[in-house]
């Protein structure tokens, strides 16, 4: 069997809990990020819009953390499932600014009420 240290998230899937797992990342270097490699330059992120739609970022953020809690979830499956909804998104988006269709899809889609859900 391969020595944890080695094969760690590489060939052998860790538990969220394993206090190795842990103890490594908190070793961990960050990795360099290059500029070129930042996807959706176009689009403008500011600490304005993050604070306005933070409802909309905790939301998500819990749902994810959620659902990895009780199913075996990687990065790479979070990453692929985002990049779908962003296809989707390009798909049923109607091009205006101020434009819902994309929800207005997924409420279709899913059978789902905004107002009622959000309440």
């Amino acid at each position: 069997m391969p020595c944890c240290g080695e094969a760690r998230e590489n060939t052998l899937d860790c538990p969220s809990g394993c206090q190795y797992r842990i103890e490594a990342r908190k070793r961990e270097k960050p990795r360099e990020l290059h500029a070129y490699k930042i996807p959706h330059k176009e689009i403008t992120l500011t600490e304005e819009l993050v604070k306005e739609n933070s409802y909309l970022l905790l939301a998500i953020w819990r749902a994810l953390i959620g659902v990895a809690s009780e199913h075996k979830t990687r990065d790479g499956d979070v990453l692929a499932i985002l990049a779908f909804l962003q296809r989707l998104e390009i798909d049923q988006n109607n091009g205006r600014p101020r434009g819902r269709a994309f929800l207005n899809y997924l409420r279709q889609e899913f059978g789902v009420d905004f107002h009622s859900a959000a309440s």
